[in-house]
């Protein structure tokens, strides 16, 4: 079972690597084009090489029987050897099951090895609740370079743990015995050049590294999208549909997104404002819902950048409608800023002052608030004010529960808001 991997709560946060559509547009290409193949994989298939952090990690993993540790205290270690990892890091990890849920992770996000770096101890502590149902350990690589690792340990309540001959806790063998190992993008096994005891570690060394700059990258994206739109017409002789030649050039254009944001996150929201509207165009009859968080759909400025409800607008004006959306206390589930993966919170009400107070007010437990319609003069005219209110994204730190508050004028940014006084978590499908 893999470590969580880490998340960032931002709108401007980086995106999924843009494989699916790039298999889209070279799978036309292949049909439409088949000289045009190189030219596809040389660019479009960079864009993912590009980012500034690891898409993907290598990671190596073992399982602890419960019936050696449940109950007690577990401590591992480890060296590990850094060059190169300029982007992400090398790291432990260790996690604990209980039930269905996640007790313990720790994957060492905020204190792993970096850069270029000598042999280092590291180690992760836990105590083992007694009905814990699962323990997985292992080494973790989300980074550039190449990392190594070696001379692993386990103590149990302080006595070094040495009852299991399968695993290989040196890297002395010709495999990693004892381990399972996984990566895309990253080369991962046995090297007999280096080594911090005996004669052998464990090596993980990233293959992705790209062939051009990211000022390259773009310039040539769009000569493949520019490429495939001169060659539309002939693409429509050969017999191919409007719909499918037009979807293989969008998907071309989302390449060119991809690494468009790896230059610009903010540009995001830009983004998708434009992938939306193209939909739109190609179904100029049919409306659309769409879904997304408050700092995405705001029509009106919205944590320091322009979210992709003020494109659309600009575009569609009072043909859209945005709702917002604002609770008052209650559950939810986000990747824990201190580690620990995808895990459940609760909050309190929220604090006087806020927006989700003054909506809390009335005593409701869920309504909505029609604001082309609402007086703003009076009692109203409170949210002409600048208010506070939640923003949480994928990620959540219970320490500083203040970083999850911004500022909102709602009129500004909403035409309507519906409220829940008390929310529960989404519920986990087994």
């Amino acid at each position: 079972m893999p470590p969580a991997e880490a998340a960032s709560s931002s709108p401007a946060s980086t995106c999924k690597p843009p494989d699916v559509a790039i298999g889209v547009a070279r799978g036309f290409i292949a049909k439409a084009e088949p000289a045009y193949v190189p030219e596809i994989d040389r660019v479009l298939g960079e864009v993912p090489k590009l980012s500034a952090t690891q898409q993907g990690f290598g990671v190596v993993s073992a399982a602890l029987p419960i019936a050696a540790a449940a109950g007690k205290r577990v401590r591992y270690q480890g060296w590990i050897r850094t060059s190169g990892v300029n982007s992400g890091y090398a790291g432990l990890w260790l996690r604990v099951d209980r039930g269905t849920s996640v007790f313990f992770l720790d994957n060492m996000s905020a204190r792993g090895a970096s850069g270029t770096s000598d042999w280092t101890r590291y180690e992760i502590n836990v105590n083992v609740p007694a009905d814990a149902t699962a323990i997985v350990f292992g080494a973790l690589h989300p980074g550039s370079g190449t990392a190594w690792f070696d001379s692993l340990s386990l103590d149990i309540d302080g006595t070094p743990y040495t009852d299991d001959p399968r695993i290989d806790f040196g890297f002395e063998s010709a495999t990693p015995r004892g381990f399972a190992t996984s990566g895309a993008g990253f080369s991962i096994g046995i090297d007999s050049a280096v080594a911090h005891s005996g004669s052998q570690s464990l090596r993980s060394r990233y293959i992705n590294t790209p062939t051009m700059t990211l000022a390259e990258a773009i310039p040539q994206c769009a000569a493949v999208v520019d490429h495939m739109g001169a060659q539309r017409a002939a693409y429509l002789a050969a017999g191919f549909t409007a719909a499918e030649t037009d979807w293989a050039i969008r998907n071309a254009r989302v390449v060119c997104q991809a690494a468009e944001l790896r230059a610009d996150p903010t540009g995001r929201d830009r983004a998708m404002a434009e992938n939306v509207t193209w939909i739109l165009d190609q179904n100029p009859d049919a409306k659309i819902v769409l879904w997304a968080h408050n700092g995405h759909v705001a029509t009106g400025s919205y944590r320091g950048y322009v979210p992709m409800g003020s494109y659309l607008w600009e575009k569609y004006s009072t043909a859209m409608v945005t709702i917002g959306f604002a609770f008052n206390q209650g559950g939810f589930q986000a990747i824990d800023g201190q580690g620990r993966g995808l895990i459940p919170f609760n909050v309190p009400p929220a604090p006087a002052g806020t927006l989700d107070n003054l909506y809390a007010s009335p005593g409701l437990p869920i309504y909505a608030v029609d604001l082309r319609k609402a007086p703003l003069t009076g009692p109203g005219s409170l949210l002409r004010s600048r208010l506070l209110t939640r923003t949480i994204g994928s990620l959540y730190d219970e320490r500083i529960p203040l970083l999850y508050f911004s500022e909102v004028q709602v009129p500004d940014a909403f035409d309507a808001m519906i409220f829940v006084d008390t929310t529960t978590r989404a519920q986990p499908v087994r």
